[in-house]
């Protein structure tokens, strides 16, 4: 029996269980604490995910949304706030950074904060598959193309 746990820990965070490749819980964590938007780590569909795979959830993977997430930027002052500082000096200066060391640095830090706070529901860190941001988009496609018999192009831009 395969089961995966899968956590959004972004924006509309939220939690989902496929087993044998079917899907058996998808859940908005806004869903469970009446807050329109909810983000960070969905404790709360996590757990719901957990109790619902009762005893796979041990050994089951846990799909996570990218390689890192950055955490309590998501409420709705933080994403304006972020979204203002966008086009501003310190952000044309970061961009060159991209792909350097020093970015490489950053995300890594990131990472294992991560993997902290998700140890919190209880998981390991062996269990979890980060899974980029373009390809989890590209695989949403793919894998529920009405064509599994053709050929398929998958294009992803956002």
């Amino acid at each position: 029996m395969s089961t995966v746990i899968g956590i959004h820990d972004g924006h509309n965070a939220s939690a989902a269980v496929v087993r044998d490749g079917r899907l058996e819980l998808a859940v908005q964590e806004e869903r469970l604490t009446r807050v329109k938007n909810q983000g960070d780590l969905p404790q709360l569909a996590a757990r719901a995910a957990i109790e619902l795979a009762n005893g796979d959830a041990a050994s089951a993977r846990v799909a996570l949304n990218g390689c890192y997430m950055n955490y309590g930027h998501w409420s709705r002052e933080a994403i304006r706030s972020n979204y203002q500082r966008s086009s501003g000096l310190a952000s044309r200066l970061k961009q060159p950074l991209k792909g350097t060391f020093v970015d490489r640095m950053y995300q890594e830090r990131r990472e294992r904060q991560r993997e902290r706070e998700v140890e919190t529901l209880g998981f390991r860190r062996e269990q979890l598959d980060p899974v980029e941001h373009h390809l989890a988009h590209a695989s949403a496609a793919y894998y529920t193309c009405p064509w599994p018999d053709r050929k398929v192009l998958v294009l992803t831009c956002d």
